[in-house]
């Protein structure tokens, strides 16, 4: 208000005047004095009569008037012409500050410092902020604090005395209360203005409305108060690690690991120990790359420690956010352990019952094999009793033998459970070796073709996993033919892949050599919309009874784990046909193997140790290992076994044994002469590879193992082989 005070006095018509008159009063003074004294002194030389003074005084009076009207006429006129002009000046003024005081955001206001404030001035915003007209400010009958909410009075009035007191400035954030019962937030700043002698003093201030800004500050509360909701409750793990501490966990995050609230914020705590000890390293160093950049999230999956010791398998996502101005490290996780077991029960779930239905395959195949092996021996007895030639039914036997041996190999291989190995695959040979599972499996009222291309490379893949990959392809074709039968293609090709036909897959695949594995059914075909989720878990348009909804699921992961991808194609009523690439090695020497002795005798006597619970296999090995030159013993277990060998004056160089047997097995009993024999070399037999499962004895140089069936040839190969090395 003391601006609008100073604006008035500028805008006083009379003021440039006075100081204009008081200009000319002054001029005329200095010009009456000048002609007075210099007239006289000129003119009274001429005068010599008394006539002649008078004249002179005359022209004298005559011409100072006209000369003074003359200047007093232009300086007048310059003066007014100011006078006009710093008018107009000042009118220009008062309407810009009209115009600034109309428009500002709040209300400016004068009032009496006095009881409740009555307010003697109001700008233009009175209206829009106060809700009232000016008319009633004008009136003088609206007081500050008739304009204030009445749970704010005290707080303002309280402020408004200490600036009085004081001389200070006050600043206050309360509400007013519109007539229409309307609430406006409002920022208050003011001081009083001391009057004249004797004059009262009055209060001047401006209320500039901010209620969006607290409406908007008050969403904010509210929706960081949901999402700190969300965070309590979530069903995931959430924190925010900072520097070298927590700085935000949920409540699932500590029920997840075991810790309190106490001990996750204790600075310096070591996150390192709630991660497994062979995701450490990986651990450190994402945390790095972190601190480094503001990379996008990342999808991690780590073995993590609870508290008290538990394994937990979490997968989840991290990113790097602002917290408090300073990066941080956001991390939302899900223990996935009982998930991840679920998967695997599904998996071997969908395995066990491909295994079923290869049982019955294999069941009638062995009938087959059992006759043609009763068959021929009988006709190879009948003969020999006869005199005649048995060369032949021997022969057919062993090769029977044979087949039935691959045929319980691979179902074994098929069925079994133990981690991934990747080495180097050849698709050909694997199609060729699983040929009568999958004719097995399909039924005989489905044609199964087999069209594999010669001279492709290697892959690098679990060579159980492939066939399992097939099996599920092949079941999934059987059902899609359960109806009207059909045919079941199986192709092999080396390709070559370009940037144009790699988008042709799945998942993204570069460019380079790939061999491709094409199963192709001429069964009921997929729509576009079942086509776009037959990789999904537990998706299957089989009823309950005849579908987990896993099988493609499984091919799609064992695929993308060895770093192929897979294409589907399907015309309904015509048939499916899934291509799988996957990466083509290069061309590798081929080892060569030892030579095999002619007569299959070895150079020298060696003296072997035989062990085996199943009298029928102890014989017939015995008989093989002499036919071909091998002196051996023989003992039922591995407590026999000690003792036959504490006996002997001198270690045998070789013992053969059966992996399990009652009492001792023989993982076990290789143990003890590893420790008790350090040169004898031992032999695990086993018709089932898992049941050597100890890595750190296989690793030792001197044991071997050797899959059952096991013929003489082979046996006294794979001696010959060990004790030469």
């Amino acid at each position: 208000m003391q601006g609008m005070s100073e604006a008035g006095a500028k805008s006083n018509p009379r003021l440039p005047f006075s100081r204009s008159a008081q200009g000319i009063a002054l001029i005329y003074l200095i010009l009456s004095v000048c002609w007075i004294l210099l007239s006289d002194a000129f003119f009274l030389r001429f005068a010599t009569t008394p006539r002649e003074l008078t004249l002179i005084q005359t022209f004298k009076g005559w011409f100072f008037v006209t000369v003074t009207a003359v200047i007093v006429y232009f300086l007048v006129r310059s003066s007014l012409k100011k006078v006009r002009e710093s008018e107009q000046q000042l009118a220009h003024q008062r309407s810009e500050v009209d115009l600034i005081i109309r428009n500002l955001p709040g209300m400016l206001y004068r009032a009496k410092a006095s009881d409740r404030y009555p307010i003697e001035y109001a700008s233009n915003g009175a209206e829009r902020l106060a809700g009232r007209p000016l008319s009633q400010f004008e009136d003088k009958g609206v007081s500050l604090l008739d304009l204030v909410e009445e749970e704010d009075r005290d707080e303002l009035l309280h402020k408004l005395e200490r600036a009085k007191e004081y001389g200070t400035t006050f600043h206050a954030i309360h509400r007013i209360k519109r007539p229409n019962g309307g609430i406006r937030h409002v920022l208050h700043d003011g001081r009083f203005q001391k009057g004249e002698a004797g004059a009262e003093a009055w209060l001047e201030g401006l209320l500039t409305d901010i209620t969006a800004e607290i409406e908007s500050l008050q969403s904010l509360r509210d929706s960081e108060e949901r999402l700190r909701a969300v965070i309590e409750r979530s069903s995931d793990a959430i924190y925010i690690f900072q520097g070298d501490q927590f700085v935000l966990a949920n409540p699932r995050f500590l029920e997840m690991y075991g810790y309190s609230a106490d001990e996750f914020y204790t600075p310096g705590f070591n996150f390192l120990q709630m991660v497994a000890p062979e995701d450490r390293e990986l651990v450190q160093r994402l945390q790095g790359e972190f601190e480094k950049t503001t990379s996008v999230p990342t999808s991690v999956t780590v073995f993590c420690l609870r508290k008290d010791g538990t394994r937990i398998q979490v997968e989840g996502s991290i990113s790097v956010v602002d917290w408090d101005g300073k990066p941080a490290i956001l991390a939302i996780l899900r223990d996935v352990t009982q998930t991840r077991k679920m998967e695997k029960l599904m998996s071997e779930s969908q395995r066990l019952e491909s295994v079923g239905r290869l049982a019955g395959g294999v069941a009638h195949d062995f009938n087959n094999l059992l006759t043609s092996v009763t068959g021929n021996a009988e006709l190879a007895e009948y003969k020999a009793e006869n005199g005649q030639d048995v060369h032949e039914e021997l022969r057919e036997i062993r090769k029977i033998v044979g087949i039935a041996s691959s045929l319980t190999h691979r179902l074994l291989t098929f069925s079994r459970q133990q981690p991934t190995e990747a080495k180097p695959v050849s698709l050909n040979d694997l199609m060729s070796d699983i040929v009568i599972l999958v004719q097995r499996l399909i039924g005989p009222n489905i044609r199964l073709e087999m069209d594999l291309a010669e001279n492709i490379g290697n892959v690098m893949a679990d060579g159980a996993e492939m066939e399992q990959v097939l099996i599920n392809l092949a079941v999934n074709a059987r059902d899609a033919m359960a109806r009207s039968g059909g045919a079941l293609t199986i192709r092999t090709r080396e390709v070559t892949l370009t940037e144009e036909t790699t988008t042709l897959s799945t998942i993204k695949l570069k460019p380079g050599h790939y061999v491709l594995l094409q199963v192709e059914d001429t069964g009921e075909g997929m729509t576009t919309a079942v086509r776009e989720r037959i990789f999904e878990p537990f998706f299957t348009t089989k009823d309950q009874d005849h579908g987990t909804g896993f099988g493609l699921a499984t091919v799609y992961g064992i695929v993308s784990q060895a770093g192929g991808g897979i294409h589907v194609e399907s015309i309904v009523n015509e048939g499916s046909v899934f291509t799988i690439y996957l990466p083509s090695l290069e061309p590798e020497a081929v080892a060569k193997g030892i030579p095999e002795n002619e007569s299959g005798i070895l150079d020298s006597e060696v003296s072997v140790l035989l062990v085996d619970d199943d009298e029928t296999v102890r014989k017939m090995l015995v008989k093989s290992m002499s036919a071909y030159g091998i002196h051996s013993e023989a003992a039922s277990d591995g407590e026999t076994a000690i003792s036959a060998l504490e006996k002997r004056e001198s270690p045998v160089d070789l013992v053969i044994t059966d992996v399990m047997m009652p009492g001792m097995n023989g993982m076990e009993l290789a143990r003890h002469l590893l420790d008790a024999y350090p040169k004898t070399k031992i032999i695990l037999m086993s018709g089932y590879t898992s049941d050597v499962a100890d890595e750190i004895l296989l690793a030792d140089p001197r044991v071997t193992f050797l899959g059952k069936p096991v013929g003489p040839k082979r046996l006294t190969q794979q001696i010959r082989e060990i004790l030469t090395s």
